[in-house]
């Protein structure tokens, strides 16, 4: 029974493991490593001027839904996977997707690839709202903040709708945390106009041997070691299907088997203790069925009648083998 829990239980592992693989493996196109590189090599683009930062690998959709804001120029993503038509990438805690011609490939690792220690303040004029797009909506407030609020992170810039009154179409994508309730943290959109930065933004000036879009960098070749085929949804069903089906098919073989022989001991024991209670029998019928034949001097010989048992068999005795005198008072 224990040998069955632990063929099960591997049986089990393996198949929730390979499921996970398979089901959870939603990686696009490949991922990107240096060519012949033993190592996992980390992987920057400089964004250029106007490079946008979408929410999906949908690039064509320019809806302000599909998109954060814009890279700050001159400042660096972390490349995670590419294609063709886009590059998945990491600007600071946000994953998303940029167009792979409006960054350039670098061939180090930034010191500082992020703007950070940028902040805005609210002007003391009247209070504002967060959105969650760069557009006019009443349905579009994150949070409100308070005239004269300070010190809410700036994190990019985008152009969106003109409010009525407005002259800029920029907004700001920031970082809010209300002094009133510092475990809460709001991201969104604050319109230009009802702030100002405390500091312009400065440009990086980390620089060396950029790869311009025209060029086929190593770093983003198909035959790349670290290559990762795509996996469609049907692909995966009937990869799990042809996975899991062997492991249950096993499983219910391995369950017959245990039945089988456990029926089988069963069997045997009946077996034996057949054999036990026929022989017990015998023994008891072999004692029964002696029978005195004559009486001399006290003593009582007995005659085995015809059996197969071999229990308790003594020689037979006759009459000339005894030293007997013939007195019939002995009869």
């Amino acid at each position: 029974m224990k040998k069955l829990i632990k063929n099960i239980s591997i049986l089990f592992f393996i198949s929730f493991r390979l499921f996970n693989i398979l089901y959870f493996n939603t990686s696009l196109s490949y991922n990107v490593y240096a060519m012949g590189s033993s190592e996992q090599e980390s992987v920057y683009a400089k964004a250029n001027s106007g490079c946008l930062f979408f929410k999906s690998d949908n690039t064509s959709n320019l809806s302000y839904e599909n998109i954060y804001f814009e890279i700050p120029k001159s400042y660096f993503v972390f490349v995670l996977e590419s294609s063709e038509k886009y590059l998945k990438v990491r600007y600071l805690n946000f994953i998303g997707y940029c167009l792979p011609q409006s960054v350039s490939l670098v061939s180090f690792t930034p010191t500082t690839p992020f703007l950070t220690n940028v902040s805005l303040n609210i002007k003391t004029s009247s209070s504002t709202q967060m959105r969650f797009s760069p557009t006019i909506s009443n349905s579009n407030t994150v949070t409100d903040i308070l005239a004269g609020t300070e010190n809410i992170e700036y994190i990019a810039s985008l152009s969106g709708e003109i409010p009525e009154g407005g002259t800029s179409s920029i907004w700001y994508y920031a970082k809010y945390t209300p002094k009133n309730s510092p475990t809460e943290i709001f991201y969104g959109y604050i319109y230009s106009e009802r702030a100002s930065l405390l500091s312009d933004i400065p440009l990086s000036t980390e620089s060396e041997n950029l790869n311009t879009p025209n060029e086929a960098p190593t770093t983003l070749s198909a035959e790349s070691e670290y290559e990762n085929v795509e996996i469609s949804s049907t692909l995966k069903a009937v990869l799990i299907a042809l996975i899991c089906v062997p492991i249950v098919v096993i499983f219910l073989v391995i369950l017959i088997k245990n039945k089988h022989n456990h029926k089988k001991l069963e069997l045997n024991n009946n077996a034996i203790a057949q054999n036990l209670n026929n022989n017990s029998n015998n023994l008891n019928s072999n004692i029964k069925s002696k029978t005195p034949i004559k009486l001399f001097k006290d003593k009582t010989f007995y005659k085995k009648h015809n059996t197969n048992s071999k229990i308790f068999e003594t020689p037979k005795l006759s009459l000339e083998d005894l030293d007997i005198d013939e007195d019939d008072n002995l009869l």
